[in-house]
């Protein structure tokens, strides 16, 4: 919380961008934050509480190991994320809103797409937005000059928080495209927002194109 700028981050055109927390456009400072979630501490406890009991009441539904593994997921996959705004000051712009996720396995990789992928029904259940506000960076990464390959970006840099882009080849394109749609149309169809769709059409088709000219035979290890 007391990191800002949160995240460093490249921009489609080159230009370096020094990203604040979201909750920056909230407060002047860490103290103002604070004191403000302490006075409504109580009513956050409860909400917290609710939630709690809806994701494990809807889980239940299914079995009780699987409401066991939902309880664990669901922190898991917040923990590792932050909501950041671009700005300074008293000047916020709170429509430039971009999410980042942190490996926190052994890589430290900035939007791991393979990560955002297995948690994205968590964000997806808890706010649809958050699954745009995940998704716009990789994609505006994967249009600019800087990525240079036919298929998706596995991350956008290989040491948090640094999101300056991973331009290397790997081997995983099949995967990381096939993720990436499935993703996008994923938020679009939960949230009943289309933009990222329309924005990023051609992006998506050329990685659509991709996999049907190198999926079959599958490539190994995807």
């Amino acid at each position: 919380m007391t990191r800002d700028p949160a995240v460093a981050y490249t921009a489609a055109d080159g230009t370096g961008e020094l990203r604040s927390p979201y909750w920056r456009s909230q407060f002047d400072n860490v103290q103002d934050a604070v004191t403000s979630f302490l006075l409504d501490y109580d009513d956050a406890n409860q909400r917290a509480s609710a939630l709690d009991e809806r994701i494990l009441g809807q889980a239940s539904s299914i079995s009780p190991n699987y409401a066991d593994l939902v309880s664990l997921a669901a922190r898991q996959a917040m923990g590792g994320t932050e909501l950041t705004i671009r700005g300074s000051g008293n000047q916020w712009n709170t429509s430039d809103v971009k999410m980042f996720m942190k490996d926190m396995g052994t890589s430290g990789r900035v939007s791991p797409v393979e990560g955002l992928y297995s948690s994205f029904p968590s964000f997806l259940y808890l706010n649809a937005s958050y699954g745009g506000y995940l998704l716009e960076p990789i994609l505006e990464y994967g249009n600019s000059s800087s990525w240079p390959n036919p298929y998706a970006p596995r991350d956008l840099g290989l040491n948090y928080p640094n999101a300056t882009g991973n331009s290397a080849t790997h081997s995983q394109g099949v995967e990381q495209s096939g993720n990436m749609l499935i993703m996008a149309l994923a938020h679009a169809k939960a949230s009943g927002d289309g933009s990222l769709l329309s924005r990023y059409y051609g992006l998506l088709k050329n990685w659509a194109d991709y996999l049907v000219d190198n999926s079959s035979p599958l490539p190994e290890g995807q």
